[in-house]
């Protein structure tokens, strides 16, 4: 049977329950494949499409166990209004200019999204991976990994929602990224080449869409 171009998504999603790129880094200011990049803070990696979680679980605040709970329940609600409670610390005014609660943000938008994906409510996932993108930019840097790593989310989500060029822009961007971070013979970058081609493929061929 055909599949639309949601179902494929779904579909990948679900046969790489244990891709690298959907590691949710929660408290984290670099990539976990990078480590010397930003500032020395806790990092706290957690694979919620495998519920296996950091071994460092019991030191984390009680804000981020609290999230970690939720997930491991498929409470999705419960842990997008822990990250509403972060997010708006984030942004309260007595961290205006700190250029690290910036980051911070674009990475709490980023978590956001994912848990949006996991309780099916694509609509709100897309502009939430959008602003972690623009804010990661900001303070990060346009060539930086983890800019990469929201674009390619983004991607992924407007290839579903059948936005195959917009898809593709996304996708381009993400692969010069990878590219210069981790040259061209390494899988992440092959990850990303495969992404363009299947928006090749439905732009050419859109009765497949």
């Amino acid at each position: 049977d055909e599949q639309t171009a949601r179902q494929r998504v779904d579909e990948t999603v679900r046969q790489l329950s244990t891709r690298a790129e959907r590691l949710i880094s929660i408290g984290c200011l670099a990539s976990q494949d990078d480590p010397s990049i930003g500032m020395e803070v806790q990092s706290i990696p957690m694979d919620i499409y495998s519920n296996t979680f950091a071994n460092d679980y019991q030191v984390l605040p009680k804000n981020l166990k609290s999230i970690i709970q939720h997930l491991q329940k498929n409470d999705y609600t419960a842990a997008n209004q822990e990250f509403e409670t972060i997010l708006k610390s984030i942004r309260s005014p007595k961290n205006i200019g700190n250029s690290d609660m910036r980051n911070m943000e674009g990475i709490t938008l980023h978590n956001m999204a994912v848990v949006n994906l996991l309780a099916g409510k694509y609509d709100v996932a897309l502009p939430l991976f959008q602003d972690a993108v623009r804010i990661k930019k900001a303070f990060l840097g346009y060539d930086h990994p983890e800019v990469a790593v929201s674009l390619d989310e983004t991607g992924i989500q407007l290839f579903a929602q059948e936005q195959f060029q917009q898809a593709l822009q996304v996708f381009e961007e993400a692969l010069t990224i990878r590219i210069k971070t981790y040259g061209p013979d390494h899988p992440k970058v092959a990850l990303v080449l495969n992404n363009v081609a299947c928006c090749k493929f439905q732009m050419k061929n859109p009765h497949l869409a």
